[in-house]
């Protein structure tokens, strides 16, 4: 699992308009972003405090299937486990893999 908060992501670019940009864009999520690299994924997934801030996302190019709220992790992650009361802690939970379930990543070559 690879996670960085949209704050870190931000940090990479110089000062300039795209920095700027992506500025705007974290101030209209509200701060709250998480983007998650999974090994079952081929994409990365954005973590996100509400429908609001999905919605932000979507609107600049962002697949809705790429876009999780808090909530839908809960809903997800609260079936099987102690529902996640951050968005860090959600992240953790879209990351690991359950005990006593297979990996997800693929058979690996010793």
């Amino acid at each position: 699992m690879n996670l960085s908060t949209f704050t870190q992501f931000i940090e990479l670019f110089p000062p300039g308009r795209t920095r700027a940009r992506y500025e705007r864009l974290a101030s209209e999520l509200g701060g709250q972003a998480i983007n998650l690299t999974v090994p079952y994924w081929d994409q990365p997934l954005w973590l996100v405090g509400d429908a609001l801030a999905a919605r932000a996302l979507v609107i600049r190019g962002v697949r809705r299937s790429q876009v999780w709220t808090l909530g839908e992790v809960q809903d997800l992650v609260g079936a099987f486990g102690p529902l996640p009361r951050s968005l860090l802690e959600a992240a953790r939970a879209m990351g690991e893999t359950p005990a006593g379930q297979p990996n997800f990543t693929g058979p690996k070559d010793d």
